[in-house]
C-alpha cells in the first residue's frame, strides 16, 4: 500500500481540532433555506434526540411537512426544543392505550409527529383517534399531506394538551407550500439548529480525514 500519495489540502493545515464547522461571529440578517438544507439538518438534530436510525427519514419528512405547512413557525418551535441552556430533547415512542388513543408522553409533535399520524391512519376513517400529552399538536395537521398521498383527508382538533385526529375517507384539497423553491429564515433560528445538528456527526479525527480523504495519513496509521 503506498504511504506517500499526495493529498492536496489547498494550503491548510488539517487536524482534529481545526474544521469548518464553527458557528460565525454573528448570527444577524438572514439566511434563505430550501428543502435540501432542511431535510439535513431535520434528520440530524432527530439523531441528536434520539430517533433511532430506522424511524429517522418517517420522523425527519414529516418535520419537513411541518415546514411545508407552516412555514418558518415549525422552524422556531424546533429552535426552542433545541435552544442552548433547555434540556435537551430525549425521543421516546408513543404508546397506545386503548382503541383509537395514543399517549405522546409530553413530547413535541416535531419529534413524534411521525409515529402518532402512523397510528392515526392505520386505525382509518371513523371515530376520532384521541392523542394525549403531546405538545405543538396544531402541527399534527401537516398530516394531511401524507393522508392526501393516499387518498385520504386529516382533520386535528387541538384541545389544550390533547388533540382528536379524525381520518376522512376522502382528500380535501391539500394547502399551498409555504417552502416552495425557499425560504427567508432568520440567521439566529438557523445556526443554532445548524450547528447543533452537526452533534449527530462522527467524531473529527486523523482517522476519520483520512477517510474522506481530506488529510495525508498520520505517521505509522499504514
Amino acid at each position: 500500500m503506498r504511504t506517500d500519495l499526495d493529498h492536496d489540502t489547498h494550503g491548510l493545515e488539517l487536524r482534529p481540532d481545526i474544521s469548518a464547522i464553527t458557528p460565525p461571529e454573528s448570527m444577524t440578517g438572514t439566511v434563505t433555506v430550501h428543502r435540501r438544507e432542511i431535510r439535513l439538518v431535520c434528520e440530524r438534530l432527530l439523531l441528536v434526540a434520539g430517533v433511532p436510525a430506522g424511524a429517522c427519514p418517517g420522523a425527519r419528512d414529516f418535520v419537513v411537512d411541518c415546514v411545508e405547512r407552516f412555514g418558518r413557525t415549525a422552524l422556531d418551535r424546533l429552535g426552542a426544543a433545541f435552544a442552548a441552556g433547555a434540556d435537551r430533547p430525549a425521543w421516546t415512542p408513543p404508546r397506545r392505550t386503548g382503541p383509537r388513543a395514543i399517549d405522546a408522553g409530553g413530547q413535541s409533535a416535531l419529534l413524534v409527529g411521525a409515529p402518532v399520524l402512523a397510528g392515526a391512519l392505520a386505525d382509518g376513517p371513523g371515530a376520532p383517534v384521541t392523542i394525549r400529552d403531546l405538545a405543538d399538536a396544531d402541527l399534527l395537521d401537516a398530516g394531511s399531506l401524507w393522508a392526501a398521498a393516499i387518498g385520504l383527508g386529516l382533520t386535528v382538533t387541538v384541545e389544550g394538551a390533547d388533540a382528536r385526529v379524525e381520518v376522512l375517507p376522502a382528500a380535501p384539497p391539500v394547502p399551498p407550500s409555504l417552502l416552495g423553491t425557499g425560504i427567508e429564515v432568520p440567521a439566529e433560528v438557523w445556526w443554532p439548529l445548524y450547528y447543533t445538528s452537526n452533534e449527530a456527526l462522527s467524531v473529527d479525527t486523523d482517522l476519520s480525514r483520512l477517510h474522506t480523504g481530506m488529510a495525508p495519513p498520520p505517521s505509522g496509521i499504514l
